[in-house]
C-alpha cells in the first residue's frame, strides 16, 4: 500500500511538471520586446507617443499612487540586457509614466524636478532560442526627473545566477551636479551611493571652495564582490581647504540575505 502511494504521489508531481512546462509562456529570442511588454501589461501601441498604453486595475492605481490624465498608463522599453553566461539572467527594464493633454499633444503628468518615472522589470532564463519569464515587477522603483528619463542602466552579473541592475541617476541644482548609484536585486535596493558630484555651477576648478569626486565600480564574479574606488577632492568642514581624496570600499554579496 506505501508503494503505490509514493509511486502515486510521484505520477503526480511528473505531471505537475509536465503541466508547468506547457503552461508556461515562451518569447521567442527575436521577439520584439515592445510585444513582450504589451503581452505583460495587455495594452496596446499608443500611435501618437510610440509607449504602451494599459489600462491599470484598482491595485494598479495605488501602486502607481493614482492616476492622472486620461486614466491610462503609458510604458516604454529601456533596455533588455542579455548575457552569454548560461546561469545569467535576461532582463527587461522598462518605465511608466501618467499623461495629459497639453496643447493638443499627449505630454508626461509629473511636471517636478524630483517627479521621475516608474520602473519595472521582466526576468527571463534563456533555454535554446527562447526566452521563459520568471519574474515580473511593474514597480520596483522611481528614478528620473520631470517625469522623463535621466539616468543611465548597467546590468551586473554576479556570476551563480546572480544578476543586479544598477540605476545612475543624475540631479542638477543649486549649482551642483551629482549623480546618484543604486543596486536592485530582484527588485530590492541593496546599495546607494552619491558616486559622483561637483559644485562648478558655484565655482570655478581653480576657485577655493570648488570640490569633485568620482567613483569607479568594479566586480568580482568568483567570490561575489563589489568595489567602489572613489577620487577627486572634498572640502574639510572646518577649514574650508580642498582636501585630496581616494579611498576604496569593497562589500560582499550575500545571496541568502540579499544584502551587501
Amino acid at each position: 500500500m506505501k508503494t503505490k502511494t509514493i509511486i502515486t504521489f510521484a505520477f503526480v508531481i511528473l505531471l505537475c511538471k509536465v503541466y508547468a512546462q506547457q503552461s508556461q509562456q515562451a518569447f521567442s529570442v527575436n521577439v520584439s520586446k515592445n510585444d513582450i511588454l504589451k503581452y505583460f501589461l495587455s495594452g496596446e501601441e499608443d500611435a501618437e507617443t510610440g509607449y504602451i498604453k494599459w489600462k491599470p486595475s484598482r491595485s494598479d492605481i495605488y501602486e502607481f499612487n493614482g492616476i492622472l490624465g486620461d486614466g491610462f498608463l503609458y510604458s516604454r522599453v529601456d533596455s533588455f540586457f542579455t548575457s552569454t553566461d548560461e546561469s545569467s539572467e535576461s532582463l527587461l527594464v522598462f518605465h511608466t509614466i501618467s499623461m495629459v493633454q497639453d496643447e493638443g499633444k499627449k505630454t508626461t503628468a509629473n511636471s517636478c524636478h524630483v517627479c521621475g518615472v516608474n520602473m519595472g522589470y521582466i526576468a527571463f532564463t534563456k533555454e535554446a532560442d527562447s526566452l521563459y519569464p520568471v519574474r515580473f515587477k511593474k514597480n520596483f522603483a522611481t528614478h528620473g526627473s520631470f517625469g522623463a528619463v535621466s539616468y543611465k542602466l548597467h546590468h551586473i552579473n554576479f556570476g551563480d545566477g546572480y544578476d543586479l541592475i544598477r540605476v545612475d541617476d543624475a540631479y542638477n541644482g543649486m549649482g551642483t551636479e551629482s549623480v546618484a548609484s543604486v543596486f536592485y536585486y530582484n527588485g530590492e535596493k541593496i546599495l546607494s551611493m552619491v558616486s559622483s558630484e561637483n559644485n562648478s555651477g558655484n565655482k570655478e576648478k581653480n576657485q577655493k571652495g570648488y570640490y569633485e569626486f568620482s567613483t569607479h565600480f568594479s566586480f568580482n564574479k568568483e567570490n561575489h564582490t563589489l568595489s567602489a574606488a572613489q577620487t577627486g577632492f572634498t572640502i574639510d568642514e572646518k577649514t574650508g581647504k580642498r582636501v585630496l581624496t581616494k579611498k576604496i570600499k569593497t562589500w560582499k554579496f550575500e545571496g541568502d540575505t540579499l544584502q551587501f
